[in-house]
């Protein structure tokens, strides 16, 4: 079949469905454009939803220096693409109209990306199955997205149970009356998460100027605020949108869009229709301002492979204030969102050398020196004082003495140093109780009341460790004996056996960010975790350290990473990925990690 037959064969189709979400891919008969058409009092609301957004607030020393530039001929470029985590092929929203989704996501992983440094793929499908008032396949806007995940408070991973994007060929009926999604909101496993501090969307001022030149800069300063930018337009009728449909099946990747020729059209009930996409970034370096453009993702898959990174270039210079007959309002609507994540809680990395106690943060790539002598025992840490810092538990010939990790103050807790030392809050009082085997059983200090409770009159033979096992908000004590590897609950102190085989050295911490923490040990087989939850063990390295191992979010993605000692040194291995980093080519004698700085 030739190309113009096909188009016009879509141009047939499309003039039969008057609420149908998506009309066929030019080139590939199973798959589908979704475009939103909705009814036009829901398109009176979103068109005021727009309007009456916030404006957003743009830098001015930004927003200078891009219009001098602009005057001069100077050409300027930017891609916030990096910070988004996507593969082009499963970018494709199917035959759900919610490209508005899609768009909302992007704006948000690239927040997440740039405020925690976490470059993490997020969930469409977790709004898709969890909204209930509406079915998102029948499309929305950047208002709708907002408030919803106001609501709610976290984002999730794609990665996470059935949070992948699985909708792409469901069925419904819009104005949403039947259908829904495929994936029961109940089956997403929202563990692990991103909460959202606050989440609102603001519209870009492009509109009512004379000129193009303060729109272009109003949008350039936003991405060069590091800010993605929430783009929805609307075409009039089914000829319009196969024009739209022809360019990205065809055109490949440099070619530039312009949308100007759709101006002034009359809209057509039924046949007009809007789509949302992401802009990440501009280009504007060619001396010609017809090859100015901006870089558009889509959530359209990669058009038979002509779109292999799944973009297309939006002309620049553009009628910023196109209507169309038959609606009120402008028909090309830049937004984006003002989101803020909870900055997560980064573990440092501590150690005892020849020359002292030292901590490091790999935030910053920085040494603190936080002690000028070594104990003589096991260290741990814990926010013990309560002021939301890590505390340095540690043994001497002296006794069992904390530090301060605020003031790097000294305070003692009893005469006689412990065997084994561990820290974690047992009592689900916020901060963290001492814990440490005696001759005569396990015991944990409450520095906050001064008290002191036995919770086993035995002593185990092997390392312990603590952090909440059983995920009811109380640390748990892990600990090795001849019989094997066991668990102690904290608020209960009834236990239970994990293993036969203890472990030479163990560590807990929160490898799958479910808010549980997992037990982690080295057989001669390696190192393994334990998640108590799922009673299901992980191989994490075929190895073996030679030293001291302790657990900590490390990275700030969530989620406990493990630090361990080997003859090349200290290393830490990431939680999720499991790739190894170095720190130092001396390992420590005595290892704890801790969130020291409060970061």
């Amino acid at each position: 079949m030739s190309r113009g037959a096909i188009v016009l064969l879509l141009a047939l189709v499309l003039s039969s469905v008057v609420f149908a979400q998506e009309a066929l891919l030019p080139d590939e008969a199973d798959r589908a454009f979704p475009i939103m058409r909705p009814d036009p009092v829901t398109l009176q609301k979103w068109m005021d939803d727009y309007e009456t957004a916030p404006r957003e607030e743009i830098n001015p020393e930004i927003h200078s220096y891009l219009l001098q530039a602009g005057s001069l001929g100077v050409g300027t470029s930017l891609s916030l693409l990096n910070h988004i985590q996507y593969t082009p092929s499963e970018r494709n929203q199917g035959s759900c109209g919610n490209c508005w989704v899609w768009a909302g996501t992007a704006v948000m992983e690239i927040a997440l990306d740039v405020q925690n440094s976490i470059h993490e793929r997020l969930s469409m499908q977790f709004l898709n199955s969890c909204k209930t008032n509406s079915y998102a396949c029948c499309g929305g806007n950047l208002s709708i997205f907002s408030n919803w995940y106001s609501t709610t408070g976290y984002a999730i991973p794609w990665s996470n149970t059935n949070a992948s994007f699985q909708d792409i060929y469901s069925s419904y009926s819009c104005p949403w009356t039947s259908g829904s999604t495929i994936v029961p909101c109940a089956s997403i496993s929202t563990t692990p998460n991103y909460p959202i501090t606050s989440i609102s969307p603001t519209t870009i001022s492009t509109t009512g100027f004379s000129s193009d030149a303060t729109p272009i800069a109003n949008i350039k300063a936003v991405l060069n605020s590091n800010k993605a930018v929430f783009f929805a337009w609307w075409l009039a009728d089914n000829i319009d949108w196969n024009g739209f449909f022809s360019f990205w099946s065809y055109q490949f990747e440099t070619a530039i869009w312009d949308p100007d020729v759709y101006c002034g059209h009359t809209w057509v009930n039924g046949q007009g229709g809007g789509h949302a996409v992401v802009i990440v970034g501009y280009n504007d370096d060619d001396a010609d301002p017809a090859n100015h453009y901006w870089i558009v993702l889509n959530s359209w898959g990669t058009a038979s492979g002509n779109r292999p990174n799944g973009l297309f270039r939006l002309k620049m210079h553009m009628n910023y204030n196109c209507t169309l007959a038959g609606i009120s309002g402008f028909t090309r609507q830049f937004q984006t969102l003002n989101v803020t994540f909870n900055t997560p809680v980064r573990a440092e990395i501590l150690g005892t050398w020849s020359n002292g106690i030292w901590s490091y943060n790999v935030a910053a790539s920085n040494w603190t020196k936080m002690y000028s002598y070594v104990p003589s025992g096991a260290i741990a840490t814990g926010d013990v004082t309560g002021d939301g810092r890590a505390d340095v538990v540690s043994c001497w010939p002296s006794g069992l003495w904390y530090q301060n990790g605020t003031t790097l103050g000294w305070t003692k807790v009893y005469d006689t140093a412990p065997d084994k030392v561990a820290a974690g809050d047992i009592t689900g009082d916020g901060r963290a109780e001492i814990l440490g085997t005696w001759s005569n059983g396990i015991w944990y200090f409450n520095v906050a009341t001064s008290n002191w409770t036995k919770m086993y009159s035995y002593v185990p033979n092997g390392p312990i460790a603590a952090g909440d096992v059983t995920g009811d908000g109380r640390a748990d004590i892990v600990s090795c004996w001849p019989s094997g590897l066991w668990y102690q609950n904290g608020a209960t102190l009834g236990w239970t056996k994990v293993y036969d085989t203890a472990p030479d050295k163990v560590a807990a911490g929160d490898i799958t960010g479910d808010g549980r923490a997992e037990i982690i040990g080295t057989w001669s087989s390696g190192i393994w975790s334990y998640n108590v939850a799922a009673s299901n063990w992980t191989k994490m390295y075929s190895d073996v350290p030679n030293g001291p191992i302790a657990a900590g979010d490390i990275t700030g993605d969530g989620r406990a990473d493990v630090v361990s000692c080997w003859p090349s040194g200290v290393w830490y291995q990431n939680g999720a990925t499991l790739g190894w980093t170095k720190v130092y080519d001396t390992a420590p004698g005595n290892l704890a990690a801790g969130d020291i700085t409060g970061n």
